[in-house]
This record gives C-alpha cells, structure tokens and sequence, in this order.
C-alpha cells in the first residue's frame, strides 16, 4: 500500500481521525464532525480507507 500521490495534509487529517474516534474520550460531537469531514470531499473517505486499512493490518495502538 502507498500514500504516494496523496495529498499529505488530507492522509494526516484521515489519520487524526482514526485515532480521535478510537479514542477512550470519543463524544458525539466527534462523530457529528467526522461526518461532516467525510462529506466535505469525495477523497475524504478514500484516505480515511487507507489510513483505517494500516491501522488494521499493524494491529492498531496498543
């Protein structure tokens, strides 16, 4: 899997996201915000896959 080609800023935001919503603190809000980040952009949800697809396959934070 590569992120070459991708927007940085885009594949940061997508990581920050998959760690806020595993988050022990997850709150409504972040889902509502999460939401609303995913619609903003069709390559919103493409790199949120990518990001959730290596989070996956190293097992996640410990």
């Amino acid at each position: 899997m590569t992120f070459r080609g991708k927007p940085d800023e885009v594949n940061r935001q997508a990581a920050d996201w998959l760690a806020r919503l595993h988050a022990d603190d997850r709150a409504q809000e972040d889902d509502a915000a999460f939401r609303a980040w995913l619609g903003a952009d069709p390559g919103h949800g493409a790199a949120f896959e990518r990001a959730s697809a290596v989070w996956d396959w190293t097992g996640g934070l410990k």
